[in-house]
Order: C-alpha cells, then sequence, then structure tokens
C-alpha cells in the first residue's frame, strides 16, 4: 500500500499550507492496510491508497467516510462510494495485448501474471488484455493467469517454470506485482 494523506493549516496570508505524509507499507495484508488507513485518517484531512479489495480495507474506507475524511483509491479501483484516481485499466490491458498481438505475428501462446487477484485493476487489465485477443486476434492461445503474489522471488520462479513447461510462449503480459522477479 501507498498511502498519501494531507494535512492542511492556514497561514497567516490565508494561503492553504498542506503536507502530504507518505506511507510505504512492506505488509500488504488486508488487516494490516486497514490498521494503517485508520490512523492516518484520526490526523489527516483526506487519505488516497492503493490496496487490494477486501471487506477490512473497505470497512476502514466506510468508517473514515462516515468520520468525514475523504478516501481516494489510486491506481486500483476500490468500489462504487470511493472515488478513483488512474488510468482505464480495461484500455491499458487492450493497448497491452495490441501490442503483443502486432509484435508477435501469427498463432501464439501469450502468458498472464497478476500480483494479486484482489487488486481491481489487476483483474481489469487482465479482462481488457483477453477481450481484445477474443475481438481481433482469436488464433493467439492465453494461457491462464498465474499469481506472483506480488513479490519479485516467485515471479522469478513462475516466469521460469511457464518457460520451461511452454518453451513455445511468445508474450508475457505482466498485470501485476513482481515485475523485476519476471525480468
Amino acid at each position: 500500500m501507498l498511502g498519501a494523506a494531507l494535512q492542511t493549516a492556514a497561514s497567516q496570508t490565508d494561503e492553504a499550507q498542506v503536507e502530504a505524509v507518505i506511507m510505504f507499507a512492506e505488509d500488504l495484508s488486508p488487516q494490516s492496510v486497514a490498521e494503517k488507513i485508520t490512523k492516518l485518517g484520526r490526523h489527516c484531512e483526506a487519505i488516497a491508497v492503493v490496496s487490494s479489495v477486501h471487506p477490512f480495507v473497505l470497512g476502514a474506507v466506510e468508517a473514515l467516510q462516515q468520520d468525514g475524511v475523504p478516501v481516494f483509491a489510486m491506481i486500483s479501483p476500490l468500489g462504487a462510494g470511493i472515488s478513483y484516481v488512474g488510468p482505464d485499466n480495461w484500455k491499458v490491458g487492450r493497448t497491452a495485448a495490441w501490442v503483443v498481438a502486432n509484435i508477435c505475428k501469427g498463432p501464439r501462446k501469450v502468458a498472464i501474471l497478476v500480483g494479486n487477484h484482489r487488486f481491481r485493476c489487476q483483474e481489469t487489465n487482465e479482462s481488457g488484455f483477453r477481450s481484445y485477443f477474443r475481438e481481433f486476434a482469436p488464433d493467439f492461445t492465453i494461457l491462464e493467469p498465474q499469481s506472483t503474489f506480488e513479490t519479485s522471488a516467485v515471479a522469478e520462479e513462475i516466469t521460469e517454470k511457464l518457460l520451461r513447461e511452454h518453451p513455445d510462449v511468445k508474450g508475457l503480459f505482466v498485470a501485476g506485482g513482481g515485475i523485476s522477479g519476471v525480468i
């Protein structure tokens, strides 16, 4: 989770003084994320968060919103009633598919890696990716997605296994975490 929270105070010139508080969390478990955004909400006027969708996280967001603290999802939407700032992930997936389909001419096998299926951005990236191939390049074979659990070590292991088991893979779409392990 990368959370940014804002604290403001009026200065003597009536200009807002804004302080950005940025918190990076190693522990991405839903319970830990919920605890961290709840803590930020006690002393910040607004919170932006990158998180997976989970009842613990959604409960913390709802509680903050009820207390008057606006919460914005960044990069990955969290759901209805929560403002979202980020890319159109459907288009991200379709754009990636267009690139793969145009680089790898003819029938090919393509693999997909996601970090965590609870990140809506990754699910939507994958859906957009698959939809492009269904519509414009149905002769490609899209393998079932593999989860990296947002870690480079797992991504590296999965990539090596994919290449051993499917030496004819011509494309790899990384829709989530672990990109350094894939590389």
